[in-house]
């Protein structure tokens, strides 16, 4: 993992628990910055805070697989 996706965790692991505490003003404060940060777009990011600290289940073509977020 490169040191840009360490930095990324790191800022995601820390904003994370502001995100799934906070109320809708505090999240939407939390997302801009998470965002402005890391470049990622607002579905994308929003879905990162929220499922942070989760086993996360994707299920595609080739079968489901857990993935821990965070």
């Amino acid at each position: 993992m490169g040191s840009e996706m360490r930095v990324k965790r790191a800022i995601l692991r820390e904003l994370a628990r502001r995100y799934q505490r906070g109320r809708k003003k505090e999240k939407t404060r939390v997302l801009e910055e998470f965002i402005g940060l890391t470049g990622y777009n607002r579905s994308y990011g929003s879905w990162l805070l929220g499922n942070c600290g989760r086993k996360v289940v994707l299920s595609g073509g080739d079968g489901q697989r857990v993935v821990f977020i965070g």
